[in-house]
């Protein structure tokens, strides 16, 4: 008797959440009840996006895609909510709209642009469609195929609206994903212009939704295993406070502005792999200088801006810097050639970029705040430890990314993917770095150089027959490894000897890779390079003081403290350190680190106005009593005060 009450107490229960469903006109409705020691569920859903059969089978129950039920016995009715709310987490995901899968600004092309121009386009954009628009208004679409094909027929003279494709389907900003992949199946278009008001605010092109498809099948959905409060979960365990209320207090000013704003780049990245980053970089849909000036405003501090790229940088009082630039996109007029930049939408701008691993991007706006946006699988690659290119011109467009994908591996312990070593070793194949200039190759050089241990991509450089990039006549032996491998090591030394010395690690890495070289061979790669003309010359003097001291030095044997000093006194940090690694004598090693262990810093205690004061005449007998004190304190012939004034008297007679 109890079974059969139960049982129609389910049943007018489920008629009852169906009569919801009709008079609130919902689209999906789960409802829990607790009678006795059993809580029953039922689910109703009118969206394939909802499959409530494979949701309460999670909890024992079952039925089909719009309509199950489940009972649960001897679990209270709060445990089981938050059961179905887990299976919820796991199985529903939020559709996907037009607006956030379009790429804007639009590339379009006018009515009477020749095909020749059109296919200029669509190569500058790295694009297969664009739409024809003349005063705002779509007039159709011309699609690679058919451009490549009429130049091919010799038409290349004739207007794009001969040829272009009528009429064009569009979809709305609120169009969902099943809608996007539906026109663009049946209507057979390469592009879906999104169209609000009468006028195109977006494209989606079949690569687009391929992606998206991809993702979906590979992960569940696109943004599920990066949920907003996930992000907004790691920002706050992994970024400092301040940072934090940065990034806030940023999305706060962009939203008062109208504008979008967005963390991009190595700090998002960094995130993912834990490793600190505090290198801000913040992109802006809108006006990146106007924003600029209000975020400084409002944090008490200044902004330098650059109204040619639209970007700036705000530097607080502290000296905290933060990047921010214009949403933009870029062009390569020639391969190797400076990008030509045009401003654009967060997804173009991240389509810019060098590698997928950079491409992540988080939402900083009040509404959305850690939202991660992956347009180009990043968050896959980055699992995978995989360094990919995002396109396959991309070496051909700037073949410095070549040295960055070298120094990404080796730093994260990562590899480079089969299809980009294949476009590597294109690259060096068909010698597009003979089409750098010297200072970009030289940046690349030195930020590989400024890594913790840059040996491994050295290594790797060589490996790739990139190292003749450099210089013809730079290789990576084993005696190349092994004066690398003692520069590490003196480095290390130093390290734990001297904190506090500041200065420039990777010079002392770079004196060791080009140390085959003559100095002939190094002038004309510096004057190749063209660094800062202080940095070039003191590269050149110092490497060749260097040497010609590490002669002195061996043919002294066993120099006296004294000749150690003014041997060395003249040379800077980074080409003493140089010679201890190129040395392979014992006495002249241990005459270097006598240096600066004890005779660097030495001076006398008696200044030259405490001579002056005693009664000596000013002028150059000074300059000899103070050379006579540093010779005698050298060589340990005095050792306090009153022993140099000693030595004075006994030497000068009295004041």
């Amino acid at each position: 008797m109890a079974r059969a009450t139960t049982s129609q107490y389910v049943a007018d229960f489920a008629v009852l959440v169906h009569k919801f469903m009709d008079m609130d006109n919902l689209q999906v409705l789960f409802a829990l009840a607790q009678m006795e020691e059993r809580v029953f569920l039922v689910g109703r859903s009118r969206i394939p996006e909802v499959n409530v059969g494979e949701i309460l089978a999670e909890l024992g129950g079952g039925g089909h895609e719009y309509a199950a039920s489940a009972a649960i016995k001897d679990e209270p009715l709060a445990q089981v909510e938050e059961r179905l709310r887990q299976a919820l987490s796991r199985r529903v995901h939020p559709q996907r709209r037009a607006r956030e899968i379009m790429s804007f600004p639009v590339k379009s092309v006018d009515p009477e642009v020749s095909l020749e121009g059109a296919e200029l386009l669509l190569n500058r954009y790295s694009i297969n469609a664009l739409p024809v628009m003349a005063e705002r208004q779509l007039l159709g679409l011309i699609n690679r195929q058919t451009v490549e094909k009429g130049i091919y027929h010799g038409l290349k003279d004739h207007p794009v609206r001969d040829y272009m494709s009528t009429p064009v389907a569009t979809v709305g900003p609120e169009a969902t994903l099943a809608e996007i992949r539906e026109t663009l199946v049946l209507k057979k278009q390469r592009l879906l212009p999104v169209v609000q008001d009468g006028a195109v605010i977006g494209v989606i092109s079949r690569t687009d939704l391929l992606h998206l498809l991809i993702d979906q099948e590979e992960e569940g959905q696109w943004s599920q295993p990066l949920r907003t409060k996930n992000i907004v979960g790691m920002l706050r365990e992994r970024l400092p406070r301040k940072i934090r209320e940065i990034l806030e207090q940023a999305g706060r000013v962009a939203a008062e502005l109208g504008f979008m704003a967005y963390v991009v780049g190595g700090v998002v990245r960094d995130l993912f792999l834990k490793e600190e980053n505090l290198d801000l970089d913040i992109v802006i849909e809108g006006d990146g200088i106007v924003f600029a000036r209000r975020l400084a405003a409002q944090c008490q501090a200044r902004s330098r801006e650059f109204q040619k790229f639209k970007t700036a940088v705000i530097i607080f009082q502290d000296g905290f810097k933060i990047d921010v630039a214009t949403a933009r996109t870029e062009y390569y007029e020639a391969p190797g050639a400076l990008p030509v930049v045009e401003y654009s939408s967060i997804k173009m701008d991240l389509y810019r970029r060098d590698f997928t691993i950079n491409t992540l991007a988080v939402k900083l706006n009040p509404e959305g705040f850690g939202m991660l946006l992956d347009f180009f699988g990043a968050h896959r690659d980055l699992k995978e430890r995989r360094i990919s290119v995002l396109h396959n011109l991309s070496f051909v467009e700037d073949p410095t990314r070549v040295f960055r994908a070298i120094r990404f591996e080796q730093r994260f312990g990562f590899r480079i993917s089969k299809l980009t070593i294949n476009l590597i070793q294109n690259a060096v194949k068909n010698n597009f770095f003979d089409r750098l200039s010297g200072p970009r190759l030289f940046g690349e050089l030195r930020l590989i150089l400024q890594e913790e241990n840059p040996i491994p991509a050295i290594a790797r450089l060589a490996e790739m027959d990139l190292l003749k990039a450099i210089h013809p006549r730079l290789w990576f032996d084993e005696g190349t490894r092994a004066m690398l491998e003692r520069v590490q090591a003196v480095l290390a030394w130093f390290d734990l000897s001297y904190l506090e010395e500041i200065f420039e690690r990777w010079v002392v890495y770079f004196l060791g890779l080009v140390e085959p070289l003559t100095p002939a061979e190094l002038e004309e790669m510096i004057g190749r390079f063209k660094p800062p003309p202080r940095l070039g010359r003191a590269i050149l003097a110092g490497k060749e003081a260097a040497d010609q001291a590490l002669v002195k030095l061996f043919r002294l044997g066993e120099p006296t403290r004294s000749q150690i000093y003014h041997l060395l006194n003249s040379l800077g940090t980074e080409y003493l350190l140089y010679m201890m690694a190129k040395s392979r004598q014992e006495p002249s090693r241990r005459a270097i680190s006598l240096f600066f262990t004890h005779l660097k810093h030495m001076k006398p205690e008696i200044r030259g106005r405490d001579l002056v004061a005693l009664g000596y005449p000013a002028g150059p007998m000074i300059r000899e009593m103070l050379e006579a004190l540093l010779e005698a304190r050298l060589n340990e012939q005095v050792a306090t005060r009153g022993e140099e004034l000693d030595l004075i008297r006994r030497r000068f007679g009295y004041g």
